[in-house]
């Protein structure tokens, strides 16, 4: 029987978040990322592009 994947989000959307994401994608069966919490509107916009999970813009929203 497997566990239901772990669910965590990402405060900040700068370079170092890469680093938290490249092993949700890696580990989809084990890591879930629910979304990036960044101040900037064309930040978030890149983002959610470049690494397709929702952008917030406070962490009440994710």
């Amino acid at each position: 029987m497997s566990a239901a994947p772990i669910g965590f989000g990402i405060v900040g959307g700068g370079w170092r978040a890469e680093f938290f994401v490249r092993p949700a994608r890696a580990l989809r069966e084990r890591l879930a990322l629910a979304g990036v919490v960044t101040r900037l509107a064309e930040r978030a916009a890149q983002v959610e592009a470049e690494w397709s999970v929702p952008a917030f813009h406070t962490v009440g929203e994710l």
